[in-house]
């Protein structure tokens, strides 16, 4: 079911925190919202948890299942974006995706359950409306690691992915580019999956963003067998120092190119909770700890998670809104210090209760 996407984004304004999304950073989430039709089934909303990084990124997820693919695909054949963007090469690629992606014949139809836009929400960024595309080959849009994850029908996979990269690239993909992200698919341990894969378009690179869940103990032997170039030790120490309060698994994202660029995010998980539970409070605390997040904007994130119920123009029953603080990004870039960024997600659920 598809629920109005500005009177969702007008549900949430009053839960937010204003030292995680300032009224300036939301107006640009609302702003960009605008270019998009009512097709969205979850949000996220990325925040720096730093002192002085005010700025808020955004994700929303279209959901093959809940029609969403439809709706988007019904929007771009109609011309409905602004003028802009009808023109831009890169949103006649996203079209291309979404044409086959809605093609029952098509490989992506089933192999694609769901897909996220991400806006990059800086300036140079805002004035494109670009958005980073990843897609999904499992069937969870909240990423909960409590759930396992699979690594059947890893060929058929792979192939879909080939696929999405030779609409969004629109050129041969290099052999060094294929034989890396091939690694990364045929070197995933028993119980790993590789949930997501990502085209930077916003970023104007051709580097493939993959994301990968492992447990905690193979993702060193995993980053070695597929020559990740960067410092090991340093994801060491992210992962000693904040898995111990982690809920399951843990997921790593990197880009992949010609070689295995040596950026990494190591995402840690909350997936469902809607309330507070202890490990989650020793987590933040280790992030203010060690000068990666306010003690404010701490203190915001425990009292982010939750539901309230909404009443939808033309319904006739209250809609549960739920909120959860899907997981916690420290990012590792060499020479730059780590970087914390919080996952906050939103989402309408039919509910009875």
């Amino acid at each position: 079911m598809i629920w109005s996407l500005a009177d969702t984004l007008k549900f949430i304004t009053p839960k937010l925190s204003n030292e995680l999304v300032s009224p300036q950073a939301f107006s640009k989430v609302l702003a960009t919202a605008e270019i998009l039709p009512d097709a969205i089934s979850s949000i996220i909303l990325e925040c720096r948890l730093g002192r002085n990084h005010p700025r808020v990124d955004v994700s929303m997820c279209v959901i093959a299942s809940e029609g969403g693919r439809e709706v988007l695909l019904d929007y771009l054949n109609k011309m409905r974006l602004p003028n802009s963007l009808i023109a831009s090469p890169l949103w006649r690629r996203i079209h291309n995706f979404y044409t086959y992606w809605a093609d029952p014949t098509s490989l992506l139809y089933e192999s694609v359950s769901f897909i996220w836009f991400e806006f990059d929400l800086d300036a140079q960024s805002m004035k494109a409306h670009v958005p980073s595309f990843f897609i999904s080959l499992e069937d969870r849009h909240l990423p909960d690691f409590s759930i396992p994850s699979h690594r059947h029908d890893i060929p058929e996979r792979y192939k879909a992915v080939e696929m999405v990269l030779k609409v969004f690239l629109n050129r041969p993909v290099s052999s060094r580019l294929q034989r890396n992200l091939s690694a990364c698919f045929e070197r995933l341990p028993a119980k790993a999956g590789l949930p997501q894969v990502g085209v930077m378009l916003s970023r104007q690179s051709d580097a493939v963003r993959v994301a990968v869940d492992m447990p905690e103990d193979r993702i060193l032997e995993y980053l070695t067998g597929i020559g990740w170039t960067g410092q090991m030790s340093s994801v060491e120490e992210i992962l000693s120092t904040f898995y111990p309060c982690c809920i399951g698994k843990v997921l790593v994202s990197f880009n992949v190119a010609d070689v295995v660029l040596p950026n990494i995010g190591v995402e840690f998980g909350f997936g469902t909770l809607s309330q507070i539970e202890p490990k989650l409070l020793s987590f933040l605390d280790s992030l203010v700890e060690r000068g990666l997040c306010t003690l404010e904007k701490h203190d915001a994130l425990l009292s982010w998670p939750g539901f309230s119920w909404e009443m939808y123009p033309g319904d006739s029953w209250p809609t549960k809104l739920w909120r959860s603080l899907s997981h916690v990004k420290i990012s590792h870039q060499p020479g730059s210090p780590l970087m914390a960024k919080a996952y906050l997600w939103f989402s309408p659920r039919f509910a009875l209760f």
